[in-house]
């Protein structure tokens, strides 16, 4: 749903599946899950939860 872009985890037609959960944009993500301040549409989704930090 992020029709805007603003959380680009990667392409797949040219990055591994691997290093979509590997890059800063998801890094970023993750912080934001779990409570850094700032903008994530994730917190406002339904299926919105926490996750363990894997930066």
């Amino acid at each position: 749903m992020d029709f805007e872009r603003r959380h680009v985890l990667g392409n797949l037609l040219r990055d591994r599946y691997k290093d979509l959960f590997e890059g800063s944009t998801f890094c970023e993500v993750v912080d934001r899950m779990n409570g850094k301040e700032g903008f994530l549409l994730c917190r406002i989704c339904e299926f919105a939860q926490p996750i363990a930090p894997a930066c």
